[in-house]
Parts: structure tokens; C-alpha cells; sequence
């Protein structure tokens, strides 16, 4: 590989070699061979600017099929430079500020990542066609360096990664939260109240209709039940036809009336309305807290097999 010389070591060389040529050469072609080193740095120079510019087209035309986008951007996220095949994705985005590419959501948390200079962050990034897309950033604080001054922000789409994780915290049938999901939000939240729900008389309905059709009443029960709680509470499949609801105490009783009037509607599912009835426990707070919440739910059931009260 061509190494560069530094312009110290191409200027020692030349008055190396002018004075070997001075001592060694008659007086007379002394001042004439003096003309060699010149020519000889001009060489050196005309060489080493042509490695540099090889160098510089090679950078850029690896940056500009990288799948990453890459940024430089002030700290306040107006952007300077956009690099990388994924450029287009934000339009005009050279002449404007990060922030306005960003989900609403998250414009506070990248304001901070941008403020700190470094690290890691991951956001929702509007692109120019108006999709979102989840993407992992990297900052590396080049503002003292002056051939950048600036923050270089390497963007990479994180939609990937995000699938794969929604698919091991969601129910793949439903969509809903599954039960690793419900007992980490449940192990986070200060004050829960849960409501464990189970289907009546599920069981012959896959017998007589089949499977899909039972798949389709669970799909059916978790848009309902999805009605019924906030956009803050959680929804989850625990596995069968066993759901929960992880809400806040003190909503619970206003909770399991509207679980009551979704079970109202018969489901319309292979041609036939079926009447689909749950019993339901809730239990509010304590360590325990699903636990007591299952035991209620069965309590409803031993009481009476045809009551389908909320407990």
C-alpha cells in the first residue's frame, strides 16, 4: 500500500540530495543539478496530493452506499451534512433540523441525546414520504475537531430489531401483550389492580367449529377487551383463553362493568353468532397480586358454573 511521505521527510530528502549533488558535482554543474531536488519535491507533492484525493473519493463514495444514515448536525440538531444511500429518506433534510423529522413523542428525548454529545439513543424518525420508522443513533462529539465541528450522528433503521422484539413480548394470535410483558409492566407498576378473565364453555367451540373459529373468538374477546381499559393499561393473552387486564386501583370496578358489556354482543364467527360468556376476578394490589386474581376468577366459577358475574 502507498505510504505518505511528510513534508518534512520529501523536504529532508531534497536537501539531501542537493547537497550530495553539490560536493560530488563539478562547480560548473553544481547550480544546474540543483534543479533535480526541486523537481524532485514537486514530484513528491504532486504525488501525495493525488493519494490524498484518491483517499477522499474513496470516503465518500463508501459513505454515500452506506445503508446507514449518517448526520452532522449542530448540538440544537440543525443539520449541516447528510451522508449515506438512506439521504433521500429525509428529503431536504440539509436545509432544515433533525427535530422536525422526529415523532412528537420523542423530540424531548433526542433533544437531550443531542445536548449530552454522545452515546446512544433510539427514536421514531419521520421520513419524507411520512412513514415512521423506529432507528438506533450513535453521536460522536467532533465539535473541537476542526475538519467537522459538529456532532456525527450515524442513523441505522431499527425496524428489524423492534419486530423481533414485539414478537417475543406480544401474542402472535392476538396481538396483545403475553405474559412476559404483563408480569414485567405489572412487577413496574405502583398501585395495580388486575382482572383475570376467562372463557366459559370455549372448549366446544373449537370442537364443533374448529380451531380457526376458536382462534377467531380470540381475536374478537381481545379487541373488546382493548376497549375497555386506557391507552396506559395493559391488555395480555396469558396463554389458552386466559387474559388479564393490569389497570389502575381504584378503575377496577368501572373496568369489569365495561368486560361485563363486551360479552353482551354475540360473536359472529363461521357464519353463526355465538354467545361468549367469561369469569372474571380482580384482586387490587399486594405481591401476589395475578395470583389473587386467579383464585377470584375460579371462586365465580365453583359458585355456580352457569353465573357469569364479574367478581
Amino acid at each position: 500500500m502507498d505510504r505518505i511521505l511528510s513534508r518534512r521527510e520529501v523536504i529532508a530528502s531534497a536537501i539531501g540530495l542537493a547537497a550530495a549533488l553539490s560536493l560530488w558535482s563539478p562547480l560548473g554543474l553544481a547550480a544546474p543539478l540543483l534543479v533535480i531536488p526541486l523537481f524532485a519535491v514537486l514530484w513528491f507533492f504532486a504525488r501525495e496530493r493525488r493519494i490524498r484525493t484518491q483517499q477522499v473519493e474513496t470516503l465518500r463514495v463508501i459513505l454515500q452506499h452506506a445503508s446507514d444514515l449518517i448526520l452532522i448536525v449542530e448540538r440544537d440538531g440543525r443539520v449541516r451534512r447528510v451522508l449515506g444511500a438512506s439521504a433521500a429518506l429525509l428529503g431536504d433534510a440539509e436545509s432544515g433540523h433533525l427535530i422536525d423529522h422526529v415523532h412528537a413523542d420523542d423530540v424531548a428525548g433526542v433533544r437531550r441525546f443531542l445536548a449530552s454529545g454522545s452515546g446512544e439513543a433510539e427514536f421514531r424518525l419521520r421520513h419524507a414520504d411520512g412513514a415512521v420508522r423506529h432507528v438506533h443513533a450513535v453521536a460522536a462529539d467532533l465539535t473541537r475537531d476542526d475538519r467537522v465541528r459538529g456532532l456525527v450522528l450515524t442513523i441505522r433503521d431499527d425496524e428489524a430489531r423492534q419486530a423481533l422484539r414485539h414478537r417475543a413480548w406480544h401474542d402472535p394470535l392476538t396481538g396483545l401483550a403475553n405474559r412476559a410483558l404483563f408480569d414485567e409492566r405489572l412487577a413496574e407498576a405502583d398501585e395495580p389492580a388486575v382482572l383475570f378473565i376467562d372463557l366459559d364453555g370455549f372448549k366446544p367451540v373449537n370442537d364443533r367449529l374448529g380451531h380457526a373459529a376458536g382462534d377467531e373468538v380470540l381475536r374478537i374477546v381481545a379487541r373488546r377487551l382493548q376497549t375497555c381499559v386506557r391507552a396506559t393499561d395493559t391488555v395480555a393473552r396469558l396463554g389458552g383463553d386466559e387474559f388479564a387486564l393490569l389497570v389502575e386501583a381504584g378503575s377496577e370496578d368501572e373496568v369489569a362493568a365495561r368486560v361485563a358489556d363486551a360479552f353482551a354482543d354475540p360473536f359472529a364467527v363461521g357464519g353463526e353468532l355465538l354467545v361468549v360468556t367469561a369469569s372474571v376476578g380482580v384482586a387490587v394490589g399486594g405481591e401476589d397480586v395475578l395470583a389473587a386474581a386467579d383464585r377470584a376468577m375460579y371462586a365465580v366459577k365453583r359458585r355456580d358454573e352457569r353465573q357469569r358475574a364479574i367478581s
